[in-house]
């Protein structure tokens, strides 16, 4: 009696494509000039997600952003350290900031499922992304003197104030090529909206800060990496508007 066994072509049943990076933490870890981004990560116990799972896309920034970030607070020293006498929610808006709950390559930033639009495409429409922070990640306290005077907050003024919650995702502002195109936006007209700005058709804008073309799109094995040139910062939602 003769056995015989047969083999498809499929090649990645037994190896990885060699296009397919490391882990993000992995990938962040090995390049040696994300040590305060990944302070963030391990104090916030985020490290094993990263290491294991997906999927994730995230901006995140080098040591020298995050100084000059940190500076720019009025805060010095080694960016760990830093980190360190953060508060934990402080900690959590800044890194939930940079992060989404979900693998985009840039060109898929802009897009959504199902637009409504007159030739159903979800294309290029999107400019607002929901991050990873939420609510939970900073709680904005109203003392009793920065109430407003209407009598419905009599009763919070009695209790010395009030915590208010805005019970919303934070969202990223995500400016992208795609985005600019569908809507015929130009050079011209970002000229006008961000003069402090240089437009770059290639790279894109989250949170005002800045990732060139060659930055983005670093594939890892749990999701995608797209470098940017400083900090990306939390935006204010509607509670901290009203604690400004």
């Amino acid at each position: 009696m003769l056995f015989a066994s047969c083999k498809d072509d499929y090649p990645y049943d037994d190896k990885e494509p060699e296009w397919l990076g490391e882990s993000v933490y992995k990938y962040l870890s090995e390049d040696g000039h994300y040590t305060t981004y990944l302070s963030l990560i391990d104090a916030l116990g985020y490290a094993e997600t990263l290491d294991r799972t997906g999927s994730k896309t995230i901006f995140p920034a080098n040591d020298k952003a995050y100084e000059a970030y940190f500076q720019s607070l009025g805060l010095s020293g080694k960016g760990s350290d830093v980190v360190k006498s953060m508060t934990k929610s402080q900690q959590q808006l800044l890194f939930n900031s940079t992060m989404l709950n979900m693998a985009y390559l840039d060109n898929m930033l802009a897009n959504v499922p199902n637009s409504g639009q007159s030739d159903n495409s979800g294309e290029g429409i999107a400019l607002v992304r929901a991050s990873a922070a939420s609510y939970l990640d900073s709680i904005t306290f109203l003392d009793k003197d920065r109430l407003p005077a209407p009598e419905y907050w009599a009763d919070y003024a009695s209790r010395g104030g009030i915590y208010l919650m805005d019970n919303t995702s934070r969202p990223n502002v995500i400016f992208t090529p795609d985005f600019m195109l569908r809507l015929g936006l130009t050079e011209s007209d970002w000229t006008q909206l961000f003069p402090d700005k240089p437009y770059d058709e290639v790279g894109f804008y989250v949170n005002g800060s800045h990732v060139s073309g060659n930055q983005k799109n670093i594939t890892c094995k749990n999701g995608y990496l797209h470098i940017a040139d400083e900090v990306v910062r939390p935006l204010q939602n509607m509670a901290d508007v009203m604690a400004s």
